[in-house]
């Protein structure tokens, strides 16, 4: 029998004392002595065992369905709501968790973009997903304008449902406001930013407003923006509109202390006291900032109704106490300084002139007011708003940025003019000006464009470039028309003359971007237009789409290109095939 401990190991060379190192270990822990060999086990007989069978696959309990986008319209860089239905037995009834995957489907394959949970409540889960825009670039380095995503969703007990056939196609950016509010007729004495009680209806309506908004979605975020006249400074300026913004939010969270430091700021007379008495049942007679007698005992009448010592005079508590009466008047709201974005660090922000509304030099009460806005704004997606405070750098910077190209001509900072997409006056919405009705062309029928024949002004249909025109009835000079133009993905590859949008015969050219050019105009005399450049390829076709709002159509039309020898037997219906010899001179 062999007993070489090192036999299997390739060491049975070894000599005995290397062997004999080998030790057992005593009882008592020291080192004993080599163990003695023990004589080999008669091998035994083992009936050998039945293979065991396959264990059985675990059965899917849980079923998941129906995937679904909740939103109808989804924009690239916004949280949006998708959902699956979840059926689930009830022993596995408290395991309501379903996660998402969001992918967008790209040249290169599927592209993961984000991850999101939520917890089924009435056999539907529901989650809000960031959709962010893919990382793949085509060759040129452009990102992808036109994206189909979709979503997949697991739960720990079902098969993952996969909803690539239920796609989603994303080929804008989301507007970042939810809701916007000018305090129409709620504007501020010359140089004031006291908020006059003669306004307590209609602030009352703005807060109804927006707690209807809020009712729609619950986690929008509010925003004050106040604006001032052009007399005076700019600087001056920035912090009048400051002010007049933090004294709109103080109402909002109903912070009379708010108010208090605006009256030690702005060094308030006795006047807003004596218009607050008035409306807290108080006659102080003639609102007029004097402590007169019939003052005093207003004042007093008001602090014994509400437990504050009657002396008669206007006091810190006094008026925070007519401030708090107001504000609670006013707004039934629960709001907190949280519902509010932050703004360099603060819940609003002044815009000092840049933005009127109404076009003047001069004092302007309808340029001394306040916009609240209701934002999509979120950790995923946060406003990165340039503005500081008490700096007019930014909106300095603002101002010079894309010269001329603004949605309201009046607003001349470009980021105040990018996020108030739509303001609405008063609760209702404003329309926008006027309908759009394309020109030159018969209802249902293409406008050719011959190609290589000479321009003429008198024959638009002629030549490389096609004036595009638009009636706009009803709009005021310089309301905005936006230009969206398709070029068809057949088109010739040619590129001289490149093909794209011009705002006129002598703007710059933007070339089509993954068949894509967008351009914007002004309206002038009722009229816009642009100029649609088409290359000389014959064959090529582009859908123009013109509307009031980005994004919207209310008009199309399609322009087809043309060439030279077949121009004379098509222009005109019913001309008949000249000679050959007539036709080439033709």
């Amino acid at each position: 029998m062999n007993l070489d401990p090192f036999a299997n190991s390739g060491l049975s060379g070894k000599t005995k004392s290397s062997a004999d190192e080998i030790f057992v270990k005593s009882k008592t822990g020291s080192a004993g002595r080599r163990a003695a060999p023990a004589e080999a086990p008669e091998p035994m007989e083992i009936p050998v065992a039945e293979a065991a069978p396959e264990p059985e696959k675990k059965k899917n309990l849980a079923k998941l369905s129906n995937p679904a986008w909740d939103a109808e319209k989804v924009g690239f860089n916004e949280e949006t709501p998708i959902s699956v239905n979840l059926e689930l037995p009830e022993d596995l009834a408290h395991k309501t968790k379903v996660t998402f995957e969001l992918f967008a489907k790209t040249p290169k394959g599927p592209e993961r973009i984000s991850q999101g949970e939520g917890a089924a409540d009435a056999g539907k889960a529901t989650c809000k997903i960031p959709v962010y825009i893919p990382a793949y670039k085509d060759e040129d380095g452009n990102s992808m304008q036109k994206v189909e995503y979709y979503f997949l969703a697991k739960h720990s007990e079902a098969d993952p449902l996969d909803g690539s056939k239920s796609p989603k196609v994303v080929d804008e950016k989301a507007d970042r406001v939810i809701e916007s509010h000018i305090v129409e007729g709620i504007t501020f004495e010359f140089d004031s930013s006291f908020l006059h009680p003669k306004h307590a209806a209609k602030l009352k309506d703005m807060c109804a407003l927006i707690g209807e908004w809020r009712k729609k979605d619950p986690e929008g975020k509010l925003a004050s923006f106040g604006h001032a006249d052009l007399v005076g400074d700019e600087t001056y300026n920035k912090g009048l509109s400051e002010r007049r913004a933090r004294s709109v939010q103080a109402l909002l969270v109903k912070d009379p202390q708010g108010w208090e430091d605006l009256h030690k700021e702005e060094k308030w007379d006795l006047s807003p006291v004596q218009s607050l008495l008035l409306h807290a049942g108080e006659d102080p007679g003639t609102v007029d900032g004097k402590d007169g007698p019939k003052t005093q005992a207003a004042v007093k009448a008001f602090q014994g109704k509400n437990g504050l010592g009657e002396t008669g005079t206007a006091d810190a508590e006094t008026r925070k106490a007519l401030y708090k009466k107001f504000m609670s008047d006013s707004n039934a709201l629960d709001l907190k300084v949280k519902d509010f974005d932050s703004i360099d660090g603060a819940p609003h922000c002044g815009c000092s002139e840049f933005n009127p509304l109404e076009k003047t030099e001069g004092k302007s009460e309808t340029n001394r007011r306040v916009t609240v806005l209701f934002l999509k704004s979120n950790k995923n997606f946060p406003i990165n708003y340039p503005c500081k405070k008490g700096s007019i750098a930014p909106c300095q910077a603002q101002v010079k940025k894309k010269p001329g190209v603004r949605r309201r001509d009046s607003y001349k900072c470009f980021f105040y003019d990018d996020l108030v997409k739509e303001e609405k006056k008063g609760g209702t919405v404003t329309p926008p000006a006027g309908k759009i009705k394309l020109v030159g062309v018969k209802e249902g029928e293409d406008a050719k464009q011959y190609v290589n024949m000479k321009a003429d002004k008198a024959k638009p249909d002629q030549g490389t470039e096609r004036h595009i025109e638009a009636e706009v009835e009803g709009a005021a000079d310089g309301t905005k028309v936006f230009w969206k133009i398709t070029a068809a993905k057949e088109n010739s590859k040619r590129n001289d003359p490149k093909a794209g949008a011009k705002p006129d015969d002598k703007g710059k050219l933007t070339e089509f971007k993954a068949e894509v050019a967008e351009i914007e105009t002004s309206v002038k005399g009722g009229k816009a237009s642009f100029v649609l450049a088409c290359g000389l390829a014959g064959g090529d076709s582009f859908t123009v789409e013109a509307g009031l709002e980005k994004g919207k159509a209310d008009g199309t039309l399609k322009v087809v290109t043309w060439r030279k020898a077949w121009h004379q037997v098509t222009r005109e219906k019913g001309l008949e095939l000249p000679a050959l010899t007539n036709f080439i001179k033709a």
